[in-house]
């Protein structure tokens, strides 16, 4: 007897409706199904209209006011392109209902996502790692192990009460269970990992079971954070996924600039996956007559970042973001893990989370701002209240930070420290200069960025940390003379060979106005003329 999933299944899977398609300034029209359009619609999904793909980049691009809504539905569309072009070459045959998940995988990719996007996400994950490490034991229950029993009633609770918390949270349960090949690095709470919550725990798992089995639903969400083995995770977790394309064109676009731009048709025309490629890679390689397209690729990412992500006012105001967020969270004033995973659980408010965005976390710095919200200060806290306060009322006016010096170049991976690392790395340099310049050690504000140019990092960065556990070296690979995958960066063909041990490399040092600038360049050069 036909169950009602099945009969769900009957209709052509993949018939677009003459209504269901939305234009993108990007790709054009993108036809979605409409099991899609039913979780578009989701408060869930909509959500991430009011969250920007770029923070405040566009404060400095002004045209950079795209969403993780628009990112979202043009992965969808990539994803499938790329599904297509895997088919023709002998991939990803397992019938039209394991297409609609995938592209439901690259739909709900960014379902989790935080305020401000990356920059909010690095505080969050540092405090989780920190708070876990500092549970008073020296075994790893908290981590692969935990009782279903109870849910969530507190969030500003001491450590002990935080490890009896995540060990009570169902949506801990979940999140760990569903990605155990990530939990030994303690990133619980990234939004990859997030995003499996919130499909298992809101409406959208109401709408995928009129149609998938658990274990199907459970499949999107591991696509999603990258902990299934199989192809189809790298359709959103490689060198060459779905998600790296359409940020690079779409940041591209909205900021203005012509440096993010590539062949992506050419890419996915030549996208092929091999079994026997080298460990560590994903398998997709792109056939012999795309490799310059692919080079094309990575230069274009370069550039893009070189000129626009890594652009030194753009970093400066995602500093303040980071200072803000620390310190607010620090203060039990704005969300942790422990209150997200608060939003899930039994007895949670859900209405909660689909306030979690950009104006809620703009709405807290203007109360800051405004002096309604105080704030105190304490040896428990690593952020100073008057800083806090300060970078509030910049945000709010739009005001940098100052820049006090900057130094960009590319170097050797195994270039060591330079004279000018020193002010940036060396906390006795540091101490010394803000010494001399007789300042708060809290606006001596250092920033180094240090990235391989042929493996960029798809989040804003804020310091040399990487809280990403999908961007670890992993290199493209092309066909050779008989399309059997080798790195692109072995091709003495290619330029990009000549760039595959360097990194670029940009130091600086922010502070408060110009007064303090000159403070401390008069600082630098005592300590250089006393050294």
């Amino acid at each position: 007897m036909p169950t009602e999933r099945d009969a769900a299944r009957q209709p052509q899977f993949l018939d677009f409706g003459k209504q269901n398609a939305i234009f993108d300034n990007v790709h054009g029209f993108i036809q979605l199904t409409d099991i899609e359009i039913k979780l578009i619609n989701t408060q869930e999904f909509q959500r991430l209209r009011n969250i920007r793909q770029l923070g405040l980049l566009n404060y400095i691009f002004p045209g950079a006011v795209h969403t993780r809504f628009n990112h979202s539905i043009g992965v969808l569309h990539i994803v499938d392109k790329m599904v297509a072009s895997l088919q023709q070459k002998g991939h990803l045959h397992d019938g039209e209902e394991n297409r609609q998940i995938l592209r439901l995988a690259g739909l709900l990719h960014d379902i989790g996502h935080y305020p401000w996007s990356h920059v909010t996400e690095h505080v969050v994950i540092n405090n989780l790692r920190k708070t876990i490490r500092s549970f008073p034991t020296d075994d790893d229950t908290i981590i692969v192990t935990g009782s279903l029993e109870g849910g969530l009633s507190q969030t500003a609770l001491p450590n002990q009460g935080k490890k009896e918390l995540l060990q009570s949270s169902e949506s801990h349960h979940i999140n760990k269970s569903f990605h155990e090949p990530r939990n030994q690095s303690l990133d619980f709470a990234h939004h990859e990992r997030i995003a499996s919550l919130v499909i298992e725990k809101t409406e959208i798992k109401d709408i995928l079971s009129g149609r998938y089995s658990p274990e199907e639903i459970k499949k999107i969400s591991q696509i999603i954070a990258g902990t299934t083995p199989s192809i189809e995770k790298s359709l959103i977790h490689s060198e060459l996924d779905a998600d790296r394309f359409d940020y690079l064109l779409r940041d591209s676009k909205q900021t203005g600039v012509t440096y993010g731009l590539f062949d992506l048709d050419q890419i996915i025309r030549n996208l092929d996956y091999s079994e026997d490629a080298p460990e560590g890679t994903s398998g997709f390689f792109i056939r012999k007559k795309g490799k310059k397209a692919v080079e094309d690729y990575l230069l274009a990412r370069y550039f893009l970042y070189s000129t626009v992500i890594y652009q030194k006012t753009s970093i400066g105001f995602h500093k303040m973001a980071n200072i803000v967020y620390e310190g607010l969270l620090e203060r039990g004033e704005i969300e942790s893990y422990f209150d997200i995973l608060g939003f899930f659980d039994d007895g949670g408010n859900i209405e909660d989370f689909y306030n979690y965005n950009d104006l809620t976390i703009i709405q807290k710095i203007q109360d800051v701002s405004k002096g309604n919200i105080t704030l105190e200060n304490g040896g428990e806290y690593n952020r100073d209240m008057n800083l806090i306060k300060d970078c509030c009322d910049k945000i709010i006016t739009r005001t940098p930070l100052k820049l006090v010096m900057e130094k960009q170049r590319i170097v050797n991976k195994t270039d060591t420290a330079t004279q000018f690392d020193n002010y940036v790395k060396e906390p006795a340099v540091i101490n010394e200069v803000v010494r001399l310049a007789g300042i708060e050690k809290y606006w001596y504000i250092p920033s180094e960025i240090k990235s391989s140019i042929t493996n960029l990092s798809p989040l804003i960065p804020i310091d040399g940390n990487d809280i990403n556990p999908r961007d670890k070296e992993e290199g493209i690979l092309i066909g050779n003379e008989k399309n059997e995958p080798i790195l692109v960066v072995t091709d003495d063909s290619l330029i990009i060979n000549q760039l595959a041990d360097s990194s670029l490399k940009i130091n600086a040092i922010y502070t408060k106005n110009d007064a303090y600038k000159g403070k401390i360049l008069d600082a630098i050069e005592q300590y250089r003329t006393a050294g």
